[in-house]
This record gives C-alpha cells, sequence and structure tokens, in this order.
C-alpha cells in the first residue's frame, strides 16, 4: 500500500496495478466489444453503432437470441418484458445507459 503520492506512482508503474492485468478485464464484456472496435478501421462509425439484435456480442441463450444489456451501451429498458434470459439482469430491467469509450 502506498504512504503517498509519489509512493503510489511508483506502485502503479512498476506493476500497472488495476488496468488491464487484472483477472476481471478478461471476462469483461466492454473490454472485448473495445478491443473488437480498435480492430476495426472504422471506429467511428463502429461506435455510433448499437443494433443490439445483430451484435455478436449481444447473443444469448436467451428467448429473443441477444440482450440489449450486453450493447455497447447498455439499454435494459429495449428488452422484452415477456422475454426469458439466462439471468435477470440481462433481461428487461427499468434503465437506460450512458456508456464512453475512449479509443
Amino acid at each position: 500500500m502506498a504512504r503517498d503520492a509519489r509512493e503510489w506512482c511508483k506502485i502503479y508503474a512498476k506493476y500497472n496495478s488495476g488496468t488491464y492485468n487484472n483477472q476481471w478485464y478478461e471476462g469483461c464484456l466492454a473490454a472485448h466489444i473495445v478491443c473488437f472496435i480498435r480492430s476495426t478501421l472504422q471506429n467511428k462509425k463502429t461506435l455510433r453503432y448499437n443494433d443490439y439484435t445483430k451484435d455478436e456480442f449481444s447473443k444469448c441463450n436467451c428467448n429473443p437470441p441477444y440482450s440489449a444489456e450486453a450493447a455497447i451501451s447498455a439499454r435494459g429498458d429495449l428488452n422484452p418484458a415477456n422475454g426469458t434470459y439466462e439471468f435477470p439482469g440481462q433481461g428487461h430491467v427499468n434503465h437506460g445507459a450512458l456508456d464512453y469509450k475512449h479509443l
């Protein structure tokens, strides 16, 4: 644990702690989406795209077979209330999200 800002910077620089080396990043859907977008040449066009019904990352074992919660900007309010989903947070929820990806 760092005792001051200078020490924190040294520790952070040495271990890159808190960023891409963490175990959660590997399974993070947003991280996969950003990596996919970075691999394309159409970053702005892709970022504006939010057709979760056809997006590869939004597919699930659900009825319908996709979830707007897995879109680049999660919108649970767009999922059908009568849909069936693998877990509750993937289905219809009363919220929309603002999402910002910095490339």
